[in-house]
């Protein structure tokens, strides 16, 4: 019983200790003289260069031998229109060497001195089907140079099974997660 009169009267001195105002840093709300002008980000948008901002829209998602694998969260969601159909895009980094050169001879008029970089994929998932298409695909040079593109409506476009253990295994299943816990069903 002691021991607890101790801590108490212990925790009163040193509460009285601590100054009762601390200032906080004026600079972050100068200017906002209306609650409404409050604006609350995750992700840093004062003195970030383009570059960054790309770099901080993607996340790593899986590396195998043939290549590396981002995904770009905020374009998880559903196909408007298309009940069981979600969307994800995906930057593929390729690493076979034969395929990267594939890519630089297929687009060497446009490259000039640059060379193939990756290409973004948007991929459609149907979750009750567990099957994949691909919509759109555009490749990219190091130079950010839009070598080429091309886009299937969703009304035209071939699903396959997804194969278990792959690279599209694993961004269906990110993709079903994140997108469940964004839109939770609620009974």
């Amino acid at each position: 019983m002691k021991l607890k009169a101790i801590l108490c009267v212990g925790a009163a001195v040193v509460s009285l200790a601590v100054p009762v105002s601390a200032k906080g840093d004026s600079s972050v709300t100068e200017g906002v003289t209306n609650l409404s002008d409050w604006n609350i980000s995750m992700y840093p948008t004062k003195d970030v260069s383009p570059e960054q901002l790309e770099v901080n829209r993607w996340t790593e998602l899986v590396k195998t031998k043939e290549a590396d694998y981002e995904y770009e969260e905020l374009s998880i969601d559903a196909v408007e229109g298309h009940k069981n159909l979600i969307k994800v895009n995906l930057k593929v980094f390729l690493k076979n060497g034969v395929l990267l050169e594939q890519k630089n001879q297929q687009y060497a008029v446009k490259l000039d001195h640059d060379r193939y970089s990756h290409s973004e994929v948007l991929y459609v998932f149907n979750t009750k089907e567990r099957t994949y298409s691909i919509i759109h695909t555009k490749d990219i040079s190091f130079g950010a140079v839009l070598l080429g593109e091309t886009d299937t409506p969703i009304e035209k476009a071939e699903f396959k099974p997804i194969e278990k253990g792959s690279p599209v295994e694993t961004a269906f299943t990110m993709a079903k997660k994140t997108y469940e816990q964004m839109n939770p069903v609620i009974w």
